[in-house]
Parts: C-alpha cells; structure tokens; sequence
C-alpha cells in the first residue's frame, strides 16, 4: 500500500507540472511583445550528479539517479528600487525569485518537495545582443525540503535526522533568447542546495543538479 501511495503521488505531481507546462504555453501563445517585463515563468528539469559543484564546472559529471522538476516565478525590481540603484554600476538587474521542486529519487524510490526563495544578481548587456541576447546570473537564497534528500547525506544509509532541512540555496545560470522574440529565454542552471560552509548544519553533504528550461517574461 506504502508503494501504491508513492507511485500514485509520484504521478499526481508529474500530472500537475504537465498541466502547468500546457497551461503556461497556451497562455504564452496569445501575445509576444518587445516591451521589457518584470514578472517571469519559468520550468526546468534536471539530473543530479554525484559530484560536487566545484567538478561540476570542471566538466566532470555522474548521474546520481534523482531528477528534479522545477517551477518558478520571478519579479524584477525596477530601476527605481533602492537595491538596484546600490548596484547599478555593477549589476544590470535584480531580482525576487522563488520555486517549487519536485526531486525524484530513483534509485531509493524518494520523492521530495523542495521550495526555494532567493536573490538574482544579473548581467545582460554583452555586445553580441543584436544577434543573440544574452544574460549571466547567480542567485542565492534559502531552500527548504519535506524530507533530507539521499543525496544529501554522507551515505544513502545515514538517518535523515542527522541532517538539516534547511540549507542554502545557491544557483548559477546562462541564458540565450532570439532578438525577435525576446520574452521567451532558454536556461541552463546550475541547482545547487548546499550548508554553507557549515552554516546551515554541517552533515548534510549538499547537491547539484545540471538543468535545462525555458523562461517567459510577462506584464
């Protein structure tokens, strides 16, 4: 019954995000305009690796067997706001981000809600933007999961007491959009929960995941 309950959860969630991800792309569909937006949508998924973030970069990667499913929305604070005009000779934009995620666990059978709130510090002017626009941004923040992660812990076999639900949230991202369709923004991410250096609790071993999605801006 336990393993019913699982399969049924596991597939009423997977129901969800596909009726997010049709509603968002029927939604999106009615109007594409060239007015920047401050509001965005955004769905990635993604796989796990085994390694840390710093092999990440360094080209090296393994499946951990957990995929993560990701919805987010996103507000951009005008050029007006205080935090913007602190940083405006180094930082294009900043945004409030926040996001749900579903982490699913194949290999132990685990699925955890994750929820994510965060800060976006963002580049965009690069001189090749009248062929490809492009951004660079890194945002980190605080994460919360249902339950510790697998991939959390020292070993698969460690009890999730010994570890924090709470950790740190920190992501970098790279996105490419056409100049005549401005408003639709293709991301890879990096998805990272991590301690902070022994901030948040220090036997929790932390995660990656390598992410594709697509973002739309809006109002």
């Amino acid at each position: 019954m336990k393993d019913f309950l699982r399969i049924l959860q596991c597939k009423a969630q997977k129901s969800c995000l596909a009726y997010l991800i049709s509603s968002l792309l029927v939604f999106c569909s009615v109007s594409v305009s060239a007015e920047p937006k401050n509001w965005s949508l955004m769905l990635y998924s993604g796989i796990t690796a085994q390694q840390t973030f710093g092999q990440l970069i360094s080209g090296k990667f393994n499946s951990a067997n957990e995929y993560i499913y990701s919805g987010e929305v996103a507000y951009k604070f005008a050029e007006q706001c205080w935090l913007r005009k602190i940083f405006w000779r180094l930082i294009d934009n900043i945004s409030l981000a926040g996001n749900y995620t579903l982490r699913n666990d194949t290999a132990h059978n685990d699925l955890v809600n994750e929820g994510n709130i965060y800060l976006v510090w963002r580049w965009e002017t690069f001189p090749w933007n009248n062929y490809v626009l492009t951004s660079f941004g890194i945002g980190d923040g605080f994460s919360y999961a249902s339950h510790v992660p697998y991939v959390d812990r020292i070993t698969a076999a460690d009890s999730e007491q010994k570890f924090q639900k709470l950790l740190n949230y920190f992501m970098v991202e790279a996105t490419v959009a056409s100049p005549s369709l401005p408003n639709w923004h293709l991301v890879l991410r990096l998805h990272h929960r991590c301690t902070m250096w022994g901030l948040y609790g220090h036997n929790n071993a932390g995660s990656t995941s390598l992410a594709l999605g697509l973002r739309y801006f809006f109002k």
